[in-house]
Parts: C-alpha cells; sequence; structure tokens
C-alpha cells in the first residue's frame, strides 16, 4: 500500500502545498465529516462543494484552528499542522474569508478579502464605517 502511494506521488510530481488525511469530527451523535482526505498542489485551485450542511464550513474552521478534529490530520507544506487558534493559522499563512456576503460594502472585493491582514491598524484604505 505504502509503496503504491509513494509510485503515485512520483508520478504528480512535487509533494502537496496542503493535504488532508482521513479527517473526521463529530457533533454529539452526528458525524459531519467522516474520512475526508484531499490534496492541493501549488498552482492548483481546490473547490469544495455541497449542500447546507455537509461540512463546507467545519472543514475550514478546522483548518483554521477554530475546531479540533476527532481523528485524522492536516500537512502544510510537508508538515503535520494543529492549529490551536485562527491567529497561529495566519502567522502560518493560512487565512479564511468567512462567508458573509459583504463584509465592508463600500469597499471592493480585494480589499474585503484582505481586511485583517493589513500591517497596522487601521489598514491604509479603510475609512472608519459609522453604524
Amino acid at each position: 500500500m505504502e509503496n503504491e502511494r509513494n509510485e503515485h506521488a512520483a508520478l504528480r510530481g512535487p509533494a502537496a502545498v496542503l493535504s488532508c488525511e482521513s479527517l473526521c469530527l463529530g457533533y454529539e451523535k452526528r458525524e459531519v465529516l467522516h474520512g475526508l482526505s484531499f490534496e492541493l498542489h501549488e498552482g492548483e485551485c481546490l473547490c469544495v462543494l455541497g449542500e447546507n450542511g455537509a461540512g463546507k464550513s467545519t472543514l475550514m474552521k478546522c483548518l483554521f484552528g477554530i475546531y479540533s478534529v476527532d481523528s485524522g490530520e492536516f500537512i502544510l507544506d510537508g508538515k503535520k499542522i494543529h492549529f490551536t487558534g485562527s491567529k497561529q493559522a495566519m502567522n502560518n499563512g493560512v487565512s479564511m474569508v468567512h462567508q458573509e456576503l459583504i463584509q465592508v460594502p463600500t469597499r471592493s472585493v480585494m480589499e474585503n478579502f484582505w481586511l485583517g491582514r493589513f500591517p497596522g491598524f487601521p489598514p491604509p484604505f479603510v475609512n472608519h464605517v459609522k453604524m
């Protein structure tokens, strides 16, 4: 089995930038993620699709350090990782944009994407929003 995995890896080329192996997580008596595995290689774009409640956000929250998995692991640049919070994840180059429809409606998509990641506070383009 290990030899087959190594042969497949050799055919694919360089190691995955991010991979997930046999990830499992459940809430109370409901299993949300069961044996989830994937690989993301440099230059690739990965899309996770599923209906409401399928576990898409749960997967991202596990990677981002918000939830702890029951079993399985994430591997980032060849190293096993287990972030214990969002700050640790961001310090290691992992970011997450939550699924709000419009974070700051007066800003561009790219400006919204980078919210919270600019050095210093406030970011140079963000005006203070009055509620």
